[in-house]
């Protein structure tokens, strides 16, 4: 066997990693997590990157099995455990814990998440035993910090475990990155170094090709056809090569992300994965980078007319960027003597405020870039954060002498000190400029308090936090409650009005909490903390919506841009970062109201407003855009509400329930002005034929009938078949063909006649669940029972491309964009997930929000909303900002063309093209 002399492991382990697993959960995933362990940024002319022991793979037979793997864990350097309830319940599995632990420390063990829960309590600093069912117990209290782990669980069942896939890969390389002792970006180098080996490999082939060219000249047509052919080769590799790498940055790069899948399609334009890049780079929130400072930067703002951002940093600089551009604007505001800490706009973005480790507070009149008058005097002391009232009248600063000062913008005169002992970190105005909340310690004890304006007095007595210092304090934006964050690694809300914490808190930052901002509504919550990352929170449940990973340092500060899609991030990594926040986002509020879980939901055809149905009677009509969520309740029927559905014209909606009634009601009135009966039992599904005047539906007794929307009769058609409720109901495009889902039984009707066309539909192995036709009717997509996502074509019932395997449970639903170019799937695993048609990949992470299983889908007409249905009893609108023109898209994102350095790195054997010009 090789001996293992990478970084960060003993040269005299003769294993790189021990992989203990559940053999019934993880057979097929375990030899391919080792496979792509021993593959991955493997030297050309070694056998393998990594020597990985697996029992099945590793152990002869032999009458001492247990001997052999403890001989095997004693020589091996890193303890990859497959974390998983079978594994959490396995025997072997804990013994090879338990003997690791007896001999080795717990930070040389990686968790690789296939099934079940981990979570981790932050406060008890140990696993939560009630919440994390794929814990062995063997790990309960060995962890002093919360271990990082990978969550393969996606991977259960996938027929894409390989290198190839940008996903697995991607995981493949977090699990490889300690094991060679590499960053995660090391080991991507190492791996880029392999990969140009072998196309020097193939370019020395182009070469010989070409000689012989010139020598044979019998045989001159065989060899230029194989010089194009090896020439194609080379571009073929060098695409996917692109994309690939593109892919595997994503979080710690965007904007070169970006520019590499543009690339891709540039060097192949017939290579899928180049705009599957594209589609998955525009997923992610990252925006791009902010560089020029050669320090820390402490502070980020974006001006308040949104075009702008100013950061400032340790370098003694103060500098001012285009938002859309990420182009620096002039030169930078300097004093060389000092080192910046924050600087913030006036409300009037007239002016600008600076504060510097030397107790210096410096206004700047922006329009002629200098400084206004004399600096503002008076701290002893580091001066941290500087604020403006919203009136833009007064000045806060908070200090490290124990005071927060009050001044006269107009006058650049103190009004004022408010003292206490200790250190003022940080301080904020509420929005109608009457309280400052200050914020800071004593005694390396929190202290949070509010003052008065008016009279420079404060309120009560001071509020305190759980533990240590209290860095950073923020107004909500109705001014009924603050957030504060500090060295607890934890976010408090607090009621103004009752002035006690409101929840209990947002946990889940790894180091001290930096800075917390409300968005400008009010509904999201960002925070940012020295463990690297900025987290999303929705303000009202307290729920994490959202991690943003990237930086690789210290975040010191965010905000939110004036009309809220947008934070700018600061880090002592000496960067800042831009981040879309509304991508595959919730666009608002859930939509809540009653009770029960919410069974459908259909977008109006001008995509303006949203009907619901429910579980305790009623249907509601939403409007979209509406802040706060309104909607009207419409009421008559006398059982749960299954399905509600507007009509093509968007003049009639459609509502049918338990009762066994359809219902027609005025869109415009909300007024009832029809009711359908015939149906036995429930009434389950509905469906609008294409032109609006048919109405499909079908109940308990199993048949679908057809009714006359104008006159409110049935047409005599129906369609008889179905052994079991029929669960979904689609009709073509076209509206010759209706097709229908029960119990795993798919057919495809004439709408004219009622007779079924050909025999039932169903996959290579499963039946199907959620089914739906593509806008131009030639393909269906459906699920399976394996939680696998399918396209068929329509003409030929055959399976188009590879599964899609993502979901961990029952898929329930699935819609087509408008476009169709992509698919959007939900179901019992409460996530939202979207898959490119094309290349049969998803589309960025999975959207998670809902408490419960999600229901139904469906997309808004213009493709760039989606809304869901969940038993939590809520619907939710997502923004999925779906790309009619992904490249130029991409480019506009980017910002920049791509650089002859990047060029040189990831396409050396091809002519430098800008791409993005």
């Amino acid at each position: 066997m090789e001996d293992m002399k990478a970084g960060g492991r003993e040269a005299a382990k003769r294993y790189a990693a021990f992989i203990s697993y559940s053999h019934a959960a993880d057979g097929k995933l375990a030899p391919a997590v080792q496979e792509g362990l021993v593959r991955l940024a493997k030297p050309w002319n070694r056998r393998r990157a990594l020597n990985i022991f697996r029992d099945a793979s590793g152990l002869a037979v032999t009458p001492d099995l247990w001997n052999d793997l403890r001989t095997a864990l004693d020589s091996s350097a890193w303890l990859v455990i497959m974390a998983s309830p079978e594994a959490a319940a396995s025997e072997g599995v804990g013994k090879e814990i338990l003997h690791w632990l007896s001999t080795r420390t717990p930070d040389r063990i990686l968790l690789v998440v296939t099934g079940g829960t981990l979570r981790w309590d932050s406060r008890a600093g140990d696993f939560d035993r009630e919440a994390s069912t794929a814990v062995h117990p063997a790990l309960y209290g060995r962890l002093r910090v919360e271990p990082r782990h990978v969550d393969m669980s996606w991977a259960r069942g996938s027929d894409r475990l390989t290198l190839r896939d940008i996903v697995f890969r991607d995981q493949v390389a977090e699990i490889a990155a300690p094991l060679h002792g590499l960053t995660k970006d090391e080991l991507d180098s190492a791996d880029i170094r392999e990969e140009r080996r072998v196309r020097r490999l193939v370019r020395l082939t182009i070469g010989s090709l070409s000689i012989l060219l010139v020598a044979a000249l019998v045989a001159t047509v065989l060899a230029v056809n194989a010089l194009g052919n090896a020439n194609r080769q080379l571009k073929i590799a060098t695409a996917r090569f692109m994309a690939d790498r593109g892919a595997l940055i994503g979080d710690t790069n965007p904007v070169l992300s970006q520019l590499l899948a543009v690339a891709a399609t540039r060097v192949d334009p017939l290579n899928a994965d180049g705009r599957h890049g594209m589609m998955a780079a525009l997923a992610r929130p990252g925006r791009g980078e902010l560089l020029g400072h050669t320090g820390g930067v402490m502070s980020a703002q974006f001006s308040p007319d949104g075009r702008s951002v100013v950061t400032a940093g340790l370098d003694g600089t103060v500098r001012l960027w285009d938002r859309s551009s990420r182009k620096q604007i002039g030169s930078p505001l300097a004093e060389p003597a000092e080192r910046y800490t924050s600087a913030a706009f006036s409300p009037d973005g007239g002016l600008l405020v600076t504060t510097s480790l030397s107790g210096s507070v410096r206004l700047w009149d922006l329009a002629r870039r200098r400084p206004l008058g004399s600096p503002l005097t008076g701290h002893t002391g580091w001066v941290y954060t500087a604020a403006f009232s919203h009136d833009g009248r007064r000045l806060v600063t908070a200090g490290e002498d124990g005071t927060a000062r009050l001044w006269d913008v107009a006058t650049h005169r103190q009004e004022g000190v408010l003292v206490r002992r200790g250190r003022v970190i940080s301080a904020a105005f509420s929005p109608d400029d009457r309280l400052l909340a200050t914020v800071g310690d004593v005694k390396e004890e929190g202290v949070i308090q509010l003052w008065d304006t008016r009279t420079r007095r404060r309120i009560g007595g001071a509020l305190k936090g759980r533990n240590g210092f209290i860095a950073t304090v923020a107004f909500s934006p109705d001014g009924r409650r603050l957030a504060t964050g500090g060295n607890d690694y934890a976010t408090q809300l607090w009621d103004v009005t009752t002035r006690r914490e409101a929840g209990a808190g947002l946990a889940g930052h790894g180091g001290p909490v930096t800075a917390v901002r409300f968005s400008p509504d009010g509904s999201v919550l960002a925070t940012s903390s020295a463990d690297g990352l900025a987290r999303l929170w929705d303000a009202a449940s307290g729920e994490q919506i959202g991690t943003l990973t990237g930086h690789t340092g210290y975040v010191t500060s965010l905000a939110f841009s004036p009309d809220g899609r947008e934070l700018v991030t600061a880090s002592r990594d000496d960067t800042a970062r831009l981040w879309d926040v509304s991508v595959h986002r919730q666009l608002g509020a859930a939509l809540t109201g009653g009770s029960g879980l919410v069974g459908s939901v259909s977008f109006s055809p001008d995509g303006r407003r949203l009907a619901t149905a429910h579980a305790d009677g009623v249907a509601r009509v939403w409007e979209v855009a509406a802040t706060p969520p309104r909607s009207v309740v419409l009421t008559g029927h006398t059982g749960a509400v299954m399905v509600a559905r507007f009509s093509p014209d968007g003049r009639t909606l459609a509502t049918a329930g338990e009762d066994g009634t359809v219902r027609l009601w005025d869109a415009a009135s909300r007024e009832q002005i029809g009711t359908l009966s015939g149906h036995e039992g429930r009434t389950f599904v509905l469906a609008f034929g294409a032109d609006g005047k048919t109405l499909f539906a079908s109940g308990g007794d199993n048949v679908v009938r057809q009714w006359d929307v104008r006159t409110g009769r049935r047409t005599g058609i129906s369609m008889a078949g179905h052994a079991k409720e029929v669960i979904h109901m689609v009709p073509s495009p076209d509206g010759r063909t209706l097709l229908t889902s029960a119990a795993g039984t798919t057919r495809l009707w004439d709408t004219g006649t009622g007779r079924q066309l050909g025999a039932a539909l169903r996959g290579a192995e499963d039946p199907f669940a959620a089914v739906a036709f593509s806008p131009d009717g030639r393909t269906l997509a459906a699920t399976d029972s394996r939680n696998r996502l399918v396209l068929l074509d329509v003409a030929t019932r055959k399976q188009v491309g590879a599964s899609m395997l993502g979901h961990t449970g029952p898929v329930y639903a699935v819609a087509f964009s408008p476009d169709g170019k992509t698919v959007a799937t939900a179901g019992e695993d409460r996530s939202v997930r979207l898959w490119d048609v094309e290349t049969h990949r998803q589309i960025g992470r999975p959207i998670n929000g809902h408490d419960g299983a999600v229901q139904a889908i469906a997309f808004a007409p213009t493709g760039r909303l989606v809304a869901t249905a969940g038993a939590d009893g809520t619907a939710r609108v997502w923004n999925v900002s779906e790309v009619v023109d992904v490249l130029s898209q991409t480019c506009a994102v980017a910002g920049r063309p791509i650089s002859p350095e990047e060029w040189e790195l990831y396409a050396q054997d091809l002519p430098y093209q800008p791409v993005c010009p």
